[in-house]
């Protein structure tokens, strides 16, 4: 799924798949943003390079500010 240049944003409840091209200093909440995604109480997962890299339950509250690198994946869920 990863992307060289962009993030790609997967919502696991709607099996929408959303790519926006990568910029220095973009994190989760500037790119949920381009992606026209919700992110609020919702399960988060990052991807990057095969590998988990971070996981929360609360996206936003916790995840806003994770620098973003080329290529993440990120997994959205909802939660419960």
């Amino acid at each position: 799924m990863s992307r060289a240049g962009l993030i790609t944003f997967i919502d696991t409840s709607g099996g929408k798949v959303v790519r926006v091209p990568w910029r220095a200093g973009l994190n989760v909440y500037g790119g949920s943003a381009l992606a026209n995604l919700q992110t609020v109480e919702r399960a988060l997962a990052i991807i990057r390079g095969g590998r988990l890299v971070y996981q929360t339950v609360r996206a936003l509250a916790d995840a806003r500010g994770f620098q973003l690198e080329p290529g993440d994946v990120l997994r959205l869920a909802n939660r419960g």
